[in-house]
């Protein structure tokens, strides 16, 4: 007999998470994703580790991110965005700063539908 009552997700998909993503309703958009950390101050091994951790989650090539001090960009343009993946990329940096006794405080994360016109020219950039 199964007495469980209340609201279960199925976590199959997104390896634990609850499976939530933005639709994008269209094959012609895509997204930028802009996370906003206050400037990092570590050594080049510990910010390659960030980066690493960052990009990680996403799968992307490597082209599709650009790091600025304090802009870090993803160019999804592969349809809806699991949510999950935002997830997935702060607990992996969260891992990187925890293990070398550093902190990065993130100013934010902004999600901003974008037409893969546009993402395809700041690939190009890259």
């Amino acid at each position: 007999m199964n007495n469980k009552v209340g609201l279960q997700y199925d976590t199959n998909f997104a390896g634990g998470d609850p499976f939530w993503y933005i639709d994008t309703c269209s094959s012609e958009v895509g997204f930028e994703i802009v996370y906003r950390p206050e400037e990092i101050r570590a050594n080049d091994r510990v910010m390659e580790q960030l980066k690493k951790a960052f990009m990680q989650p996403f799968g992307l090539p490597s082209n599709q991110y650009r790091f600025e001090p304090t802009f870090w960009r993803i160019y999804w343009d592969r349809g809806d965005l699991p949510l999950s993946l935002l997830r997935q990329c702060e607990k992996a940096m969260d891992g990187v700063a925890s293990a070398n006794g550093i902190l990065v405080k993130q100013n934010g994360t902004a999600i901003q539908i974008r037409p893969l016109d546009y993402l395809r020219e700041e690939i190009k950039k890259q």
